[in-house]
């Protein structure tokens, strides 16, 4: 039996409205409630890291979810589309219009293999910090469309995963990954949802 890692990947809880800057958007009182409430639906789990978007409702769904502070999560830029300023432009634009779609439209448009080349990139750093903590039991907070496919990016070629995970994520919503630690490639992956 290969040596693995599970990973719960969740989008962030509902935040409140737009400031100037997205990435400080902070979560609602129905975001801390959804937090909560998911927490208590997968039974309070534990995790050996903690890991986030930098945007600070991302970080606080972490928190919220796992019990840390939000100083012991450690934050990713590359979970979060303003890391790369080229990505991050085409996300301006996309946006507006695939707003509630899936990766698979993001990735149909022009410079869609910007979101696969960013989804590549995080999953190399999220990798990295996995096998530098030697963690066994991960939850990584991002955003709708870009935790998917983070996901995707963990499941190589392998077709009815990466088509399980061309979703965009509700709110508090999330799915978790069974990684072969060898490899770092996903062997399984199923929904984590509450009602």
């Amino acid at each position: 039996m290969a040596d693995t890692v599970t990973v719960d990947i969740f989008r962030h809880a509902k935040a409140d409205p737009k400031p100037h800057l997205d990435r400080l958007r902070t979560l609602s009182d129905k975001g801390r409630e959804q937090a909560l409430q998911l927490k208590l639906a997968l039974g309070r789990p534990t995790y050996d890291l903690v890991i986030a978007s930098p945007a600070l409702r991302a970080v606080q769904t972490a928190a919220l979810l796992t019990g840390r502070g939000e100083s012991e999560v450690i934050t990713i830029p590359e979970l979060h589309w303003e890391y790369n300023p080229e990505f991050a432009a085409a996300m301006d634009g996309w946006y507006p219009r695939l707003t509630g779609k899936t990766p698979s439209a993001y990735y149909a448009e022009p410079n869609g293999a910007l979101l696969c080349a960013h989804n590549e990139r995080a999953r190399e750093t999220v990798w990295a910090k996995i096998v530098e903590r030697k963690a066994a039991h991960v939850s990584i907070t991002s955003h709708a469309v870009l935790a998917p496919g983070l996901g995707q990016a963990f499941c190589s070629n392998n077709r009815p995963m990466i088509a399980f995970l061309d979703l965009n994520l509700p709110e508090a919503a999330g799915f978790r990954m069974v990684i072969d630690r060898e490899l770092g490639l996903a062997l399984q992956v199923e929904s984590l949802t509450h009602t």
